[in-house]
C-alpha cells in the first residue's frame, strides 16, 4: 500500500484533495514517498559503506597487533637510555679494510626480526603447550650453549669499543659481548611471538650495572603486573643453561638504571618501580660515581675490567 493509498482510506475518501498552491494532494503524497524511498535508500547504502569502512579498519588493526607490541604500564618511553652502535666492516676496491659506524645512538637497531632465527626456534625443542615464559628460557639456553660471552675489543679490534652487533651477525659469528648476546635472545623470542602471535608477555634488554659495580646489558621477560613477581631476569652470557629469575631474587645484582629497549620501543621503568640505589654504587679509580654512561665507556677500554665482571656473573649464577 501506497502513502495515498494509506492517507484515503484513513480518511475514508476517494476524491482529489488540492494544496493551496494548486498541486493535488495526490501528487503531493507521491512525491514525498519517493524521496523518502530515496533517503532510505541512500541511508541503507552509507550504512553499507561504514560497515564495509569499520570492518577494514577492524583487519588493519587486527593485522597491525599481530606485529606491534603495547608497552607495559609499568615503563614510559624515553630517549635517555645508554644506547651505542655497531661497526659494519668491508674492504675498498684495493682490497684494504675499512669499517663504518652505523645507527650510532639508536638503541635498539641491533634486534633484527628474520626468518633465520627459526632455526634457534626448531633448535629449542618449543612445545605448543609452553608458557611464554617456558618458551624464552628455551631460547635463552640455546643462546647460553651456543654462544661465547666475549670482550668487543678482542672481537671486533682495539680500536672498535661498545659494539651493539645486530642479533643476526651474533647468530653467524656465535660469539659477542653481554648486549650483543642478550639482543640475539630477544630476536629469536619476538620472532617467535610473531610467528605464533602470542604476546602476552613482553621482551627487552635491560641496560645499566650489574653488582653495583660492572655496565651490564640483559634479556628480560615482562609477563605480568607486579614487578619483583613477573619480571624475570636472564643472563645470556652463561656458558650453561640457566632459566632467568624472578627480579625478586637478583634484584641486588642487577639494575635497570640506564634504561631499557625492545625491538618496538626505547623506555625506562616508572620512577616508582625503581629499586636501585645509585649512591651505593661503587666507584671507579676511587672517584666516579657509577651513575652514567660515560662509565661504560672507561669499562670497555680494560680488558681486566671485563674479566673481574665475567666471574662475577659466572659466581652469582653458579650459586644461585
Amino acid at each position: 500500500m501506497t502513502l495515498k493509498d494509506f492517507v484515503s482510506n484513513l480518511f475514508g475518501f476517494t476524491q482529489e484533495i488540492y494544496s493551496p498552491s494548486g498541486q493535488r494532494f495526490s501528487d503531493l503524497l507521491g512525491v514525498s514517498e519517493t524521496n523518502l524511498l530515496n533517503n532510505k535508500n541512500n541511508l541503507d547504502l552509507t550504512q553499507k559503506q561504514l560497515t564495509e569502512v569499520q570492518a577494514q579498519f577492524n583487519l588493519l588493526k587486527q593485522q597491525q597487533n599481530i606485529i606491534n607490541q603495547v608497552l607495559p604500564e609499568h615503563f614510559h618511553l624515553a630517549t635517555d637510555t645508554y644506547k651505542s652502535g655497531f661497526w659494519i666492516f668491508y674492504k675498498d676496491k684495493d682490497n684494504k679494510d675499512l669499517s663504518v659506524w652505523v645507527n650510532d645512538k639508536i638503541a635498539n637497531a641491533h634486534l633484527t626480526l628474520t626468518p633465520i632465527f627459526k632455526k634457534i626456534i626448531d633448535a629449542s625443542s618449543i612445545k605448543i603447550t609452553d608458557t611464554e615464559l617456558q618458551v624464552f628460557n628455551k631460547i635463552l639456553a640455546w643462546v647460553q650453549n651456543n654462544t661465547t660471552y666475549c670482550y668487543d675489543q678482542n672481537q671486533w679490534g682495539s680500536t672498535h669499543g661498545e659494539n651493539w652487533t645486530p642479533a643476526i651477525i651474533v647468530y653467524g659469528t656465535r660469539k659477542d659481548d653481554c648486549e650483543s648476546v642478550a639482543g640475539l635472545v630477544i630476536s629469536a623470542f619476538q620472532y617467535w611471538q610473531i610467528l605464533t602471535n602470542r604476546k602476552q608477555s613482553y621482551a627487552f634488554i635491560g641496560v645499566g650495572l650489574y653488582a653495583k659495580s660492572y655496565g651490564h646489558g640483559f634479556p628480560c621477560l615482562w609477563t605480568g603486573i607486579n614487578l619483583m613477581e613477573d619480571l624475570f631476569i636472564g643472563e645470556a652470557t652463561l656458558s650453561a643453561a640457566r632459566d632467568a629469575k624472578q627480579l625478586k631474587n637478583c634484584k641486588d645484582m642487577y639494575w635497570i638504571n640506564w634504561g631499557a629497549h625492545s625491538f618496538w620501543h626505547e623506555f625506562r621503568i616508572n620512577p616508582e618501580g625503581e629499586w636501585w640505589n645509585e649512591s651505593t654504587a661503587t666507584p671507579i679509580n676511587g672517584s666516579e660515581k657509577m651513575t652514567g654512561t660515560e662509565i661504560e665507556d672507561a669499562l670497555v677500554q680494560n680488558e681486566k675490567q671485563f674479566k673481574k665482571k665475567k666471574k662475577a656473573i659466572e659466581d652469582f649464577w653458579k650459586i644461585n
